[in-house]
């Protein structure tokens, strides 16, 4: 009997309801190498979630080259698999650095190990959307059992930002 796959079935399921063992298990940086959650990676997501419990908002200052935007995009597809409904909003500093991210986040989607994780949630090819700030766009829903849902903002939930 052949263990891998089923090693990568209880990872998968682990993913769905622990964000680093996602990591760990769809995260791939530049070169290709699997990503792993270093001790700061988890102690900036246990103070993000301490605010966010406490309705605070939480601030991360960290150094260029830290993978602020590598966790917040991996951040982003995580929430997206756990609802497909969540608008998430990227904002950055200019025009080419939030394109660049929505494709990141969008190259996370696509990947088969996000498939295996959250095989429910479909990416809609070609979205976008038009205005001046919102110049790229990825739309996802989940295939369901019974009726498809398009994404939009869930009530009471708040954009996801970097």
């Amino acid at each position: 009997m052949n263990m891998i796959p089923t090693v990568q079935r209880l990872l998968a399921r682990a993913a769905r309801t622990d964000y680093h063992t996602f990591v760990e298990f769809v995260g791939v940086d530049d070169d290709g190498r699997a990503l792993i959650q270093r001790p700061l990676d988890r102690l900036v997501w246990d103070f993000v979630k301490t605010c966010h419990a406490q309705g605070a908002p939480a601030g991360v200052m960290l150094p260029m080259g830290f993978g602020k935007t590598t966790q917040f995009c991996y951040r982003a597809a995580w929430e997206i698999g756990r609802d497909p409904n969540l608008l998430v909003s990227v904002v950055t500093d200019s025009e080419d650095n939030s394109k660049e991210r929505v494709e990141l986040i969008r190259r996370i989607l696509d990947q088969p190990e996000y498939r295996l994780v959250f095989p429910e949630v479909k990416v809609m090819q070609g979205t976008t959307s038009g205005g001046a700030s919102r110049s790229s766009a990825t739309a996802c829903r989940r295939i369901p059992r019974a009726v498809p849902r398009a994404c939009s903002r869930a009530p009471g939930r708040g954009p996801v930002s970097s």
